[in-house]
């Protein structure tokens, strides 16, 4: 509307026009202000999404470094095993050699002990591969 058609018109129906405006001008401010809400909460839920995600990746660091470390313990055991198995034939094959070099009733005697205890070895060894 151009100012000459407003000065045309009468003061009461200038005065309902500025109610109307004034009444959608408070509707605007209202609805302005919901949607200022609404971004202030969703930037709140996205703070918490981002601290949530940072946590996450955290525990994820941790169980990975976990989990490696376990991985290299077990790998460390396995290894101590086979040394020591190894430790066990090699004892048993010099024990079986002096054994047969100096034969008699310590010889036999100590081949027998050394047969027992590759027994053993060999019996946990396999227990071992059992609960695997």
């Amino acid at each position: 509307m151009t100012d000459r058609e407003l000065k045309k018109l009468r003061r009461d129906t200038l005065l309902e026009m500025m109610l109307k405006q004034q009444d959608e001008l408070e509707q605007l401010r209202g609805q302005l202000q919901e949607a200022e809400e609404k971004i202030r909460s969703q930037e709140a839920e996205i703070c918490k999404l981002t601290s949530v995600a940072e946590g996450a990746l955290k525990l994820s660091g941790i169980y990975e470094t976990a989990q490696a470390s376990a991985e290299a313990y077990v790998e460390k055991i396995e290894k101590e095993k086979r040394d020591s198995e190894n430790r066990g034939l090699q004892l048993y094959k010099s024990i079986q050699s002096w054994g047969s070099e100096y034969p008699g009733r310590f010889g036999n005697k100590l081949l027998d002990m050394s047969k027992a205890g590759l027994q053993r070895l060999q019996s946990k060894r396999n227990q071992m591969i059992r609960k695997k």
